[in-house]
């Protein structure tokens, strides 16, 4: 006699195809022989208790089902036919391994043009002595540092002392994240792979009178998930079922303002997403690509009237132009694991 465990609902399948297509001697009633083979189904049979471990008085009650079992009585000869046929049947769901290579690429484009005093004390316009305007000088946010700067300028024209320094700084950045992710799925099993991290946001319920509002505050998840269903097909193609979604932050949107003027902002969130069934031979790999964003941020500061007067408006005015382009490419590979991958050492 021996039992067999088996997944909850498929112990009345099992016992069927044993009965129709096993072609063993079945027992029926009466004295039972060594040849004959009798079944006995304990339909969900094997339950476990659950405990929270984590509870202060843990509760023993809780409990779930676990497996149907299949009693196999027979002589043991006709039981290691009975377990073969147990093996191919119910045992013999294969193992697939799904490996995913997830590559970001990320460049940037940055044009930086502006002015800026020399230094704090010097005005970058200085004008003599008893006259209306003394001196002109202005700050205009600029992301060049000062080692960037292309040309210092100074110069006495009519009196009028000009100090200045020039600045264009042109900058490309190319950045690569890769992700290599691996994971073991039985077939029809889905498998998920999720690399996010969670933004704060805000939903606002109501602005009273005097202006406070009552939010609540809540998390976005940002970031990539990878979802796949594999199925085999004959002996040696895997069709998969894959679902991907790649999101980011492109920005932030002020949602509103307390009554201590205090601006509470939202993040702005892009998502990608795409879904597809393939069918792979051993070897072969789906790339999934397209899932492109960009952003153009365009940046002026300037001084007012002056910043507007054509050609000299360049001496009044800082510019800032930034492009951003994210690209995702998944490469998903998936391989049948044998019985020597599952018996590998560590």
């Amino acid at each position: 006699m021996k039992p067999f465990p088996l997944r909850i609902g498929t112990g009345t399948k099992l016992q069927k195809l044993l009965e129709t297509y096993g072609n063993f001697p079945l027992y029926k009633e009466g004295q039972q022989t060594t040849d004959q083979v009798r079944l006995e189904l304990l339909p969900e049979w094997d339950q476990e208790q659950f405990a929270d471990l984590r509870a202060t008085v843990p509760d023993d009650n809780k409990s779930f089902k676990v497996a149907d079992w299949l009693i196999v009585t027979a002589g043991a000869e006709r039981l290691k036919e009975v377990e073969n046929f147990i093996n191919v049947f119910a045992a013999g769901v294969p193992q697939i391994e799904i490996e995913a290579k997830i590559v970001e690429v990320t460049t940037t484009d940055t044009l930086d043009l502006g002015v800026r005093p020399i230094d704090t004390s010097t005005p970058i316009f200085g004008f003599p002595d008893h006259t209306f305007v003394q001196s002109l000088t202005y700050t205009l946010p600029n992301s060049a540092a000062a080692a960037n700067s292309l040309l210092g300028l100074s110069a006495v024209q009519d009196g009028v002392t000009f100090n200045a320094i020039l600045q264009m700084l042109q900058t490309y950045d190319n950045v690569s994240i890769i992700s290599r992710p691996k994971i073991a799925v039985r077939e029809g099993g889905a498998a998920r792979i999720v690399n996010t991290v969670k933004l704060p946001s805000y939903s606002v319920n109501q602005v009273q009178a005097n202006g406070q509002a009552a939010a609540n505050l809540t998390y976005e998840e940002v970031g990539i998930k990878l979802y796949v269903v594999p199925r085999v097909v004959g002996t040696q193609t895997v069709a998969l079922n894959i679902d991907i979604e790649a999101s980011a932050q492109s920005g932030n949107a002020a949602t509103f303002t307390l009554g201590n003027s205090q601006v509470i902002s939202n993040p702005i969130i892009s998502r990608r997403a795409a879904q597809t069934v393939v069918y792979l031979e051993p070897g072969q790999a789906v790339i999934l690509g397209g899932l492109v964003s960009e952003r153009t941020v365009d940046t002026e500061n300037k001084v007012p009237i002056l910043g507007s007067i054509p050609l000299l408006n360049y001496f009044f005015k800082s510019t800032l132009k930034r492009k951003e382009q994210a690209n995702v490419l998944f490469f998903i590979r998936p391989r049948i694991l044998t019985g020597s991958d599952m018996n590998r050492e560590f």
